[in-house]
């Protein structure tokens, strides 16, 4: 990355793919392109989406760092910095010869802060940890293996057979951070902080929000305001970011799927937004049936944190104290549903185990009849229970920023 900072014409590497579009790396920068799916309109909203994201982490961080005295990080989200139409030449005639040849669209496009991948060690221990032996080499070999975020599962543990093959997007389940020692609690926490900015500062639902463990490059190695060019001092190297040298955050990714709401919606409304976006997600937030201490944890730091910023954000506001009263109250009831929904999946989970999806093979079923399994979904699930778990995102290639 440092050695092709100054190549302006380096080929674009493509780093994910997506619902929404595919992205590439802008090699030596700290900088991605996502051009937008041919049958997606989502690339503006996750534009806009991700900026109000974006700004409400900034407006809140320095002040939730004192609240959870310094202990924690906040989580991290990209900036989006530049949006292009597809009818926007200045921008496409230089990056066209950059692109891939079989797939050099003109759509539009974005510029978004880029989240860099874990350093190599991590990688490596991941391959020899996960992967199968016989695969291990070639995966070290593959340059697609670079692109690496970790997705932190805290509300799932590894499936039986888990195969691993690739680190893009790569799943660390619940019983995998307890066995490798990961700090749980500090880390659930900070999940539990993002959710809250999301949901209390942008007022965004956070639908299909990934929660990833990723980097960022230090830097600037002398910040602007600082230079001091007194007479006799040496020349020396000054550059915008050195990415032998990273941080690791968890950062907050992809939300063009995230639906707005207002504070002065009705409860109703608003929970049956929060609720479903947040229990159809993939498993980022833990499971009191499989954690119940990190579980609290969760809680905790969620309720402290959105009452805070809901209290700093109503105390200016023109509204009547009752209504105030009402939204205060809006997380705990939140934390509440949650909960009955995680439960109502636990005890799903529980009496499936044993169940058995009849056939049509009337050898094979002692004659059970097809009809009697008309009007189950997939697995054996009702209609109603199918349909909720459509929210869950099952979209295993969404973007690696």
């Amino acid at each position: 990355m440092n050695a092709t900072r100054a190549d302006s014409s380096a080929p674009f590497t493509v780093i994910g793919r997506g619902t929404c579009g595919t992205v590439y790396e802008i090699p030596g920068t700290v900088r991605v392109v996502k051009i937008g799916s041919s049958l997606h309109t989502g690339l503006w909203q996750d534009f806009l989406q991700t900026n109000l994201a974006y700004r409400s982490v900034i407006q809140t961080e320095e002040q939730l760092r004192n609240l959870f005295r310094h202990k924690l990080s906040i989580p991290r989200v990209p900036r989006c910095f530049e949006y292009h139409t597809p009818d926007d030449q200045n921008f496409w005639d230089p990056i066209q010869p950059r692109i891939p040849s079989d797939d050099r669209p003109t759509r539009a496009a974005l510029i978004e802060e880029r989240v860099l991948p874990m350093p190599s060690e991590t990688r490596a221990f991941l391959i020899s940890t996960f992967f199968p032996e016989e695969i291990r080499k070639d995966a070290l070999d593959n340059d697609e293996n670079k692109a690496c975020l970790i997705r932190l599962y805290f509300g799932e543990k590894e499936p039986e057979g888990m195969c691993y093959d690739t680190l893009q997007n790569f799943p660390l389940y619940y019983d995998r951070m307890l066995a490798l020692d990961l700090e749980l609690p500090d880390l659930v926490k900070e999940v539990a902080i993002g959710l809250s900015i999301l949901h209390w500062q942008a007022h965004l639902d956070g639908r299909d929000v990934e929660f990833v463990l990723g980097t960022s490059a230090a830097g600037p190695t002398i910040p602007p305001h600082t230079m001091d060019f007194k007479e006799g001092s040496t020349p020396r190297s000054v550059y915008e970011h050195d990415f032998r040298r990273r941080r690791t955050h968890i950062w907050m990714i992809d939300f063009d799927k995230s639906r707005p709401f207002k504070l002065t919606d009705t409860d109703t409304d608003i929970l049956d937004k929060l609720v479903p976006a947040t229990h159809g997600n993939d498993p980022y937030f833990p499971r009191p049936d499989i954690d119940a201490s990190l579980w609290q944890d969760f809680v905790d730091a969620y309720i402290k944190s959105s009452e805070f910023i809901l209290k700093q954000e109503l105390s200016a506001a023109k509204i009547k104290d009752r209504v105030k009263k009402r939204i205060l109250e809006l997380p705990e009831q939140f934390i509440q549903k949650l909960k009955v929904k995680f439960e109502e999946q636990a005890e799903f989970e529980a009496n499936s185990e044993n169940f058995v999806v009849f056939g049509n093979d009337d050898s094979e079923t002692g004659g059970q009849d097809e009809g009697d399994n008309k009007g189950m979904g997939a697995e054996g699930l009702s209609p109603e229970e199918d349909s909720s778990d459509e929210e869950r995102s099952s979209d295993e290639n969404s973007d690696a920023e």
